[in-house]
C-alpha cells in the first residue's frame, strides 16, 4: 500500500486514530521518585524574565479612529449625542420608554420566491396528479422502495491509483 514502510507507518497510525495525546493528571507523592522537586513560590511572584520593558506606542488603531469619526460625523448631522445604554444607570421604566414596543412593521406581502416555489409545487402536483406532503414521523412511508438492489461496479479508478 505505501512505498516505504516508515512514511506509512506514521500514516497508518496518523490515520488510524488510535495514538491519542493524553494529559497525564496523576503526580507522585513527594519524596517518592528522585527527580521530583518541591514546588516553593510561583515563578510570576520573583520571574526570571525581563520585566517593566517598554512597549512603543503607535498609536491609535486606524479602524477605531475612524468609527469615533464617523460617530462624531452622525452626531453633528443628526444634532443629537449618541450614547451606548446597557441600563446600568436608567431604571427598566425609562429603558422601556427609550425604546417603544409594538410599533407598525409594514407588510409587503409574500415573497416572490415563496410565491415561485408554491406555483412549482402546485404544477408538479397537478402534472403527476398527487398532492405532495411532509411527513416527519419516525415510521418509514411503505410507499417509499426500501432495500432495492444496488449494482457494484467494482472499485473508482481514483481510488485504485490513489492505493
Amino acid at each position: 500500500m505505501f512505498k516505504k514502510s516508515t512514511a506509512g507507518l506514521v500514516v497508518l497510525t496518523y490515520l488510524s486514530g488510535e495514538v491519542k495525546a493524553i494529559k497525564n493528571r496523576f503526580r507522585p507523592t513527594e519524596g517518592s521518585v528522585p527527580w521530583q522537586k518541591s514546588i516553593s513560590d510561583p515563578t510570576w511572584t520573583t520571574p526570571d524574565w525581563p520585566v517593566d520593558y517598554t512597549v512603543p506606542d503607535y498609536g491609535g488603531d486606524p479602524d477605531i479612529l475612524n468609527v469615533a469619526r464617523s460617530i462624531k460625523g452622525s452626531e453633528k448631522q443628526l444634532k443629537k449625542v449618541l450614547h451606548a445604554n446597557f441600563g446600568e444607570t436608567s431604571s427598566a421604566k425609562d429603558n422601556y420608554a427609550a425604546n417603544p414596543r409594538n410599533y407598525f412593521v409594514p407588510d409587503f406581502g409574500v415573497d416572490s420566491d415563496i410565491k415561485n416555489v408554491e406555483k412549482f409545487i402546485g404544477d408538479a402536483e397537478k402534472k403527476l396528479d398527487k398532492k405532495m406532503t411532509a411527513n416527519f414521523d419516525s415510521k418509514a412511508d411503505p410507499l417509499v422502495p426500501r432495500n432495492y438492489f444496488v449494482p457494484n461496479f467494482g472499485n473508482d479508478r481514483d481510488m485504485i491509483e490513489t492505493e
